[in-house]
């Protein structure tokens, strides 16, 4: 079995939508290949929520088990250097590339002949339509080789036919429409500032950009300018007037790719660079099919009046296929709200292939989830484990596998080794946390879709996940409570026992507490620390005698034990001075525990029938996963501790 990764920047791409099925109609019938499509992104992309985690399929990509790339490689811009650059640091796999030559040795290009194509399309402006003012909007600010080889060719053309270059015909964009609109309405305030009288642009939603943006400046088109674009993509078709533009051969160019790189896997020796010839698409906006003609017809170089209906139809039926789609994907979003945990989710995993028209899915997580930012790097660990496979096509169902597998080492799982067929995979995250990758065989060569798909399920399994994390997280916390629980029970055993109170003395205290805050730090969950001080000791022992101090004392510890969970940890620090180690608790609670550190006090003293009042002063400082060294916020906590003092004596001062 010959595992073939497909690379794109983004699935939802029409361009990498159509020359994917070019590449999966090729392997259609191929019983030795795994076709695996995955979308990868710059540890830096910041163009969508989270996309940079895309980038945690980077070494994954260059898994052993790989035999093969096919990179398209004019969708990833500045990225596309440093990943081909990764691929070539870990193996010498043979790569296709399409759209752009890479400078490394057993890599293989096809590309469009765009030079051709633009001569042609200047020689027909000048024969056909008489225009010697041809402009060119260019996608410059994208700063990619696509956008730089088109420029390049438009020169060349105007060289070819004997037409001098004028830096004001030329406009810069990006290849959108909006952009290409700002752009026009930036530099012409009226039809007459307009230089050309027919302008290339970089591709169809530039130049649907153009006839908005220029018919916004009372410019009719065609008869007053000449508008043709390039891809051919289908709002060419169906804009008004329709566009004029290049068709790439696009599933052509996805077929010879996949043909390829399959002989060259195969033994067959293949040519370096192979080049696939461009087909004018003559319309309305160049003024070659009249805008009163509302059939889907165009001209072909060769001027044949060539009818579309038949594709409109298709074009028809797909979009009832999308409108089934929607169905579908109304029915995962119910499904998934009522499978919230991982293992309800897997176990009804079946249910859902049902309308994905997945025909299997298999999803590995890491032992830990990965948490990282845009502009990190993303260090793959070397094992995760197969907690779920499902595969029709062989009646296959693995269930939490308990071997752990190394991602660099292997990408396909292993009851998938002997099934062909087209795969996808899909980084799981949510936000900023990673917990592994899932891989989808589908059924039909609906990319568009599936990809939609992907988003879905992504969202489904890390939410899954991350809550069934919770609850098995808040079980450990509640056994780990229990444990402490306990072992404060027998610490009245222990040498860490103040004598007096009979709770943690200093350095028990500390021990303790420092571990409780460790383990309520791992759990992700929060609290305070508490320094407090039984009121006028001094004056307790030197009016009412020093046995009537040590009352004070075990029921000012009493009254603490009280206020606070029997999991939280009490200590006595030193003659008067007491600490808490509060979980589950904020800043805000502060006032409500020192309004029931209070009560508790004035009832034991009216039990004991004290002779004096009995009070206590209460500072506090909240722990996080930043600072939770517990003497660090004993020091805090006591400095919180002085102010209460000072607002209790000027209180007490005012009364007397």
């Amino acid at each position: 079995m010959k595992n073939i990764l497909l690379l794109t920047s983004d699935m939802n791409l029409e361009y990498c939508i159509t020359v994917t099925q070019g590449i999966s109609n090729f392997f259609q019938n191929k019983n030795d290949v795994h076709l695996i499509i995955a979308q990868i992104k710059s540890k830096d992309d910041l163009h969508g929520n989270f996309t940079y985690q895309h980038n945690s399929l980077i070494d994954m990509i260059t898994s052993d088990d790989i035999d093969g790339y096919i990179i398209l490689s004019t969708t990833f811009g500045n990225f596309l250097q440093d990943l081909t650059s990764h691929i070539r640091n870990k193996n010498n796999k043979p790569i296709l590339s399409i759209g752009v030559v890479l400078p490394f040795e057993n890599c293989y290009t096809t590309a469009c002949n765009t030079k051709q194509i633009y001569k042609e399309i200047v020689s027909h402006l000048i024969r056909e339509h008489n225009c010697k003012r041809i402009g060119f909007f260019s996608a410059k600010e994208t700063h990619s080789h696509e956008a730089d080889e088109r420029y390049q060719s438009y020169l060349d053309a105007l060289k070819f036919n004997n037409l001098e270059f004028n830096p004001d015909y030329i406009l810069d964009g990006n290849f959108t429409k909006n952009y290409s609109k700002q752009v026009i309405a930036q530099k012409y305030k009226t039809k007459d500032d307009i230089p050309f009288e027919a302008i290339i642009c970089a591709n169809d939603f530039t130049a649907l950009g153009c006839i908005e943006g220029f018919s916004a400046l009372g410019i009719s088109i065609p008869e007053e300018l000449k508008i043709i674009g390039f891809d051919d993509t289908s709002n060419a078709s169906l804009a008004e007037p329709s566009i004029s533009t290049v068709n790439q051969q696009i599933i052509q160019q996805g077929n010879k790719a996949a043909e390829l790189i399959y002989n060259k896997l195969n033994g067959i020796e293949i040519d370096k660079y192979t080049e696939i010839d461009l087909a004018p698409i003559y319309r309305q906006s160049c003024g070659c099919i009249a805008t009163t003609n509302k059939d889907y017809v165009y001209k072909d170089k060769n001027g044949n009046l060539i009818n579309q209906d038949k594709n409109y139809r298709e074009y028809i039926r797909t979009y009832y296929d999308r409108i089934t789609d929607a169905r579908n994907m109304y029915v995962i979003f119910d499904f998934i709200h009522s499978n919230d945990t991982l293992e309800n989710f897997i176990d009804n995993v079946d249910n859902l292939l049902n309308y994905t028209k997945f025909k299997g899915i298999s999803i590995s997580l890491y032992e830990t989830p990965i948490t990282w930012n845009a502009g990190d790097d993303f260090y793959l660990p070397e094992e995760m484990k197969l907690v779920n496979l499902v595969e029709r096509t062989t009646n296959t169902k693995v269930t939490y596998k308990k071997e752990p597998y190394n991602p660099k080492r292997k990408l396909i799982p292993d009851a998938l080794d002997n099934v062909p067929g087209y795969f996808l995979l899909h980084p799981i995250y949510n936000c900023a946390t990673n917990y592994g990758y899932f891989l989808c065989h589908f059924e039909e060569q609906k990319i568009e879709i599936f990809s939609v798909y992907l988003k879905i399920l992504n969202q489904a399994i890390a939410q899954a996940t991350e809550f069934s994390r919770t609850l098995d997280k808040n079980h450990r916390l509640e056994i780990e409570k229990l444990n402490l629980q306990q072992t404060n029970s027998a610490l009245a055993r222990q040498s860490r026992t103040d004598e007096l109170t009979k709770i943690l003395n200093r350095r028990g205290f500390i021990d303790y507490g420092q571990q409780l805050l460790n383990l309520s730090v791992s759990m992700d969950t929060y609290g305070c620390v508490f320094f407090a001080d039984l009121d006028g000791l001094k004056k307790i022992n030197d009016n009412f005698g020093h046995e009537m101090g040590d009352l004070a004392i075990q029921l000012a510890s009493k009254a603490l034990k009280s206020s606070f969970k029997k999991s939280d940890i009490v200590g006595r620090l030193s003659g008067d001075e007491f600490a808490v180690v509060a979980t589950d608790m904020n800043f805000s609670q502060l006032e409500d525990t020192r309004k029931e550190i209070d009560k508790f006090c004035k009832e034991l003293a009216k039990e004991n029938t004290l002779p004096f009042d009995l009070s206590m002063s209460v500072g506090a400082v909240e722990y996080t996963d930043n600072s939770y060294f517990l003497k660090d916020l004993l020091i805090k906590a006591d400095e919180n501790l002085y102010k209460e003092k000072e607002e209790h004596h000027r209180k007490m001062n005012s009364k007397g």
